[in-house]
């Protein structure tokens, strides 16, 4: 008799568990991924120059000497483009700040 209460008592504590669950789940809002922008479409060769000090075949060079080892395997969780992920390395380095790269990468 004992452990039939105790598993009613368990199992009332799971309800209430399981309750709260879908009531946190329920206020969760939807992740949203804006589109990311192509920085060698977007601005021409003058702009593109000062800001990552290179050309924009320089930087398709680089890109392909370095692509292999910056390729996530999955898209799980939206992950960054290999040639966003050079563009930006080589912004920080031509301009010694992130805050400009962030900047201006998220249209600030």
């Amino acid at each position: 008799m004992s452990s039939l209460i105790s598993y009613i008592v368990k199992m009332a504590d799971y309800y209430d568990y399981m309750q709260r669950m879908l009531a946190i789940r329920a206020f969760r809002r939807r992740r949203t991924f804006r589109e990311r922008i192509d920085p060698i479409q977007q601005y021409d060769d003058i702009d593109f120059l000062e800001r990552y000090r290179f050309t924009k075949n320089s930087v398709v060079k680089i890109f392909d000497i370095v692509k292999n080892d910056l390729t996530y395997m999955t898209a799980r969780n939206n992950p960054v483009s290999p040639m966003v992920q050079v563009l930006a390395a080589l912004r920080y380095y031509a301009t010694g700040s992130f805050q400009l790269v962030t900047g201006d990468s998220g249209d600030a």
